[in-house]
C-alpha cells in the first residue's frame, strides 16, 4: 500500500481561528482491476452532459495575487529585481509580469475546477469492492492526520473533534466515509488515465514544480527555513507527482466537459 501526499496536506495555516482551517483530501493506490470499467464510463458521460465551465481571471483577481506574493516575500513594492526572481527571468516589466500571473491564475482556476469535475466523476462511479487493506489504510491515515493536528494545535483528538462538532461515533463514521472516499478518487484518476492515455511527462513536472515554486513567492532560503527541505526534496517526500498527475486528469476532465 502506497500512502500518497498531495500539496493539500501541508498547505499553511493562515486562519486567526485554526479550527477554521479547511482539510485536505488524501490519495491511496489500490489495484487497477478494482474498477468497474462500465460504470466509470457512463460517470463520463453524465459529466459532459451536465458541465460547462468558463475559465475566467479579472484584473482584480491579478492585483490581488501580486500583492499576496509581495507580502509572502516580505516586499513592499513590486520591483524588476522581484519580477525576475520570481519568474526565473522570463519576465521584466510590469505588464509581463501581469501577463504571467493571469495566465497561472487562469491555470489554477482549471485545476481546481478539474478537481471539482474529478470528484463528480469518483461520485458517479461504483466500485466493484472497496480493497479492505487499501481502506484499513486510509482510515488510519486520516486519524493521523487529525492526530497531528491536534499536536499542532495543543488539543488531545477527543477536544478537536469535540470543535468539529463531532462526538466519537460521528467521528469514526467520518473517518471511515473519508477513508473510502480517497480509495476510489485515486482509482478512478488512474482508471481515467489510463483509457485515455494520460501520462505525467518529466517535463510536465518540472514545469509544474516551477510553478509551485513561483506560486509560494518564497526564495530556496526561505523555503527551506519554514519546511525544512529544498522544494525539490520536499516535492519528492510529499509525492507532488501523483499530485501533478491527477491535476492533469482533472485538467481533461475540464477539456472534454467543456468541448461540447
Amino acid at each position: 500500500v502506497e500512502l500518497e501526499v498531495g500539496l493539500d496536506t501541508f498547505r499553511i495555516v493562515d486562519e486567526e481561528d485554526p479550527l477554521a482551517h479547511k482539510m485536505h483530501t488524501e490519495f491511496y493506490t489500490v489495484p487497477q482491476k478494482t474498477v468497474d470499467a462500465k460504470f466509470l464510463e457512463k460517470a463520463i458521460e453524465k459529466l459532459e452532459r451536465q458541465f460547462k465551465y468558463i475559465v475566467k481571471v479579472s484584473d482584480k483577481d491579478v492585483e490581488k495575487q501580486i500583492q499576496a506574493k509581495l507580502k509572502n516575500a516580505g516586499e513592499k513594492k513590486l520591483t524588476e529585481a522581484f519580477i525576475k526572481k520570481n519568474t526565473d527571468n522570463e519576465c521584466k516589466t510590469k505588464a509581463e509580469y501581469e501577463k504571467h500571473v493571469r495566465k497561472q491564475l487562469e491555470k489554477d482556476k482549471k485545476n481546481s475546477v478539474g478537481s471539482e469535475l474529478l470528484s463528480k466523476v469518483s461520485g458517479d462511479s461504483k466500485l466493484k469492492k472497496t480493497p479492505k487493506l487499501q481502506l484499513k489504510a486510509a482510515k488510519k491515515d486520516v486519524e493521523q492526520n487529525y492526530e497531528q493536528m491536534a499536536s499542532q494545535y495543543g488539543m488531545d483528538v477527543d477536544s478537536l473533534i469535540k470543535a468539529y462538532g463531532m462526538d466519537e461515533k460521528s467521528y469514526q463514521a467520518m473517518v471511515k466515509n473519508s477513508a473510502k472516499e480517497s480509495v476510489k478518487l485515486h482509482l478512478v484518476a488512474h482508471a481515467i488515465a489510463k483509457e485515455e492515455g494520460i501520462r505525467l511527462s518529466s517535463s510536465d513536472y518540472d514545469q509544474r514544480l516551477k510553478e509551485f515554486k513561483e506560486s509560494t513567492g518564497l526564495s530556496e532560503k526561505q523555503f527551506k527555513k519554514q519546511a525544512g527541505s529544498s522544494y525539490e526534496d520536499y516535492a519528492k517526500e510529499n509525492n507532488f507527482e501523483e499530485y501533478f498527475f491527477q491535476e492533469k486528469v482533472g485538467q481533461f476532465l475540464v477539456d472534454k466537459a467543456t468541448a461540447k
